[in-house]
């Protein structure tokens, strides 16, 4: 064995009693799964790194290093690291070196799990998660996990830790840019004052952030100018939606606060649950009574807190979407635009009993047609990105809408073709034959596409 590991059931062995009450707080039910830790000490963490070379090394703490320390959990009870497989493997968590008890986890990379969220045999749980691996005493363990991020308080706040929550996530997942605590510190334009200690970010401070590391953003106020009323937060939950099911979480602006919604749950008759990273618990504490890194929050649990906010001002609830490049056909031109096509066009928005909005990549959806067998958008050229518009009944997809996700945010013709049971309809602008419609017989009805992992 190692020196370097320390294999215990008991997190108390190791650390006091300040530390053990803070991870049980914040790691919640994922300790009670836990039967085994491994404890992997002198861990190099590049986050930290940055952290303690911006402000850290700079201070008179005499116990705060380079190193931070790296908790492994293991669902069954082992002796000897050999034993760990991807399957008892369940991730792992970050103690930054520093004497603050609510800064002393930085990170949080676990498995999402079924039990955590209390599903019951007929829900579904559906997170955009990216791939983590982890080396330990010459294993290698891959596993899927959204990545979580606690605020140290100083360098970083609750916004910061969003950002690099969405940022890693998508760094990791589509490729894009590396995210950096240098780079957040460097591109924050200091309003009030220095940049660390930090006081916390506005919504324009995270915008210009994120867009100088190469994430073009959208900020919305859903409730400005608009009466609260069921079909506002409908509209609001369809926003939220749209950009879950394309992969994208969202960060929800609400009072003083950011969190980030980054998957949600699906019941029998197509309710939904939304699951919620929160960096510092404060709003998971009021509305569950615990301070889990992450929780299942109702419809209505939402519904009641964004109603209770927007009664004093309802600039205090925003969301902030992090958006792909030659993205600009915006989601509600796409509302606009699909209500256009099933009216004008079509005789069966009576039979319409759901619509499911994403944004995909056209080289994905056409690899994942043809693997289903449908190959008739494989010599069609198509914009880096696209609009799906699927509507249902209640049976099941009835037709989908594919739009030109570069398109001007008013042109109604920007929709590519519409497939509907076993048809697809292209636009003359996109393959056409003598400048008319053509109409083509495909193998199969359309069928769900999703950007989201199903647990």
């Amino acid at each position: 064995m190692l020196k370097m590991y320390i294999v215990t059931e008991n997190l108390g062995e190791t650390f006091d009693k300040v530390i053990t009450s803070e991870i049980r707080e914040r790691l919640g039910k994922y300790l009670d799964l836990t039967k085994t830790f491994i404890i992997e000490e002198k861990y190099i963490d590049r986050y930290w790194r940055e952290e303690f070379s911006i402000h850290y090394s700079k201070t008179f703490y005499k116990d705060v290093d380079k190193f931070t320390t790296r908790v492994h959990l293991i669902r069954e009870k082992i002796s000897k690291i050999d034993n760990i497989t991807e399957d008892n493997y369940l991730g792992y968590f970050i103690l930054r070196p520093i004497p603050i008890r609510s800064g002393r986890i930085s990170r949080i990379i676990v498995k999402p799990l079924r039990e955590i969220f209390m599903l019951k045999d007929n829900e579904k749980l559906y997170i955009p998660t990216c791939e983590f691996c982890v080396h330990i005493a010459g294993k290698e363990i891959k596993f899927q996990a959204f990545p979580f991020y606690q605020q140290d308080s100083v360098v970083d706040v609750c916004a910061h830790a969003d950002i690099l929550m969405v940022t890693e996530y998508m760094h990791r997942k589509f490729h894009l840019n590396k995210p950096s605590i240098s780079d957040f510190i460097s591109y924050t334009l200091p309003l009030c004052g220095r940049s660390i200690p930090s006081i916390g970010l506005t919504l324009e401070q995270i915008s210009i952030i994120l867009n100088q590391m190469g994430y073009p953003t959208i900020i919305k106020f859903p409730f400005v100018d608009v009466d609260f009323n069921e079909e506002s937060f409908d509209h609001f939950i369809e926003y939220i939606d749209s950009y879950l099911e394309s992969g994208l979480p969202t960060i929800l602006a609400i009072e003083d606060h950011v969190i980030l919604i980054v998957g949600h749950t699906l019941g029998p008759e197509g309710e939904k649950d939304y699951i919620v990273y929160d960096d510092s618990g404060a709003f998971i504490s009021e509305i569950k009574g615990n301070k889990m890194f992450c929780n299942r929050i109702s419809r209505r649990e939402l519904k009641d807190k964004v109603k209770k906010v927007i009664r004093n001002h309802p600039h205090n609830v925003a969301l902030i979407n992090v958006e792909f490049e030659r993205m600009y056909f915006p989601f509600d031109s796409v509302k606009r635009l699909v209500e256009y096509i099933i009216t004008s066009f079509f005789d069966f928005m009576k039979y319409v009993t759901k619509k499911r909005i994403l944004i995909s990549d056209s080289n994905e959806f056409k690899i994942f047609c043809s693997k289903n067998g449908v190959d008739i958008f494989n010599d069609v050229p198509l914009p880096h990105y696209i609009w799906i518009a699927e509507l249902y009944e209640r049976k099941g997809i009835i037709c989908d809408i594919i739009i030109d996700a570069s398109a001007h945010k008013s042109d109604i013709d920007s929709w590519i073709a519409i497939w509907i049971g076993d048809k697809v309809i292209f636009n003359p602008g996109y393959k056409s034959k003598d400048g008319f419609k053509e109409c083509f017989k495909v193998k199969k009805f359309p069928f769900v596409y999703s950007n989201l992992n199903d647990f």
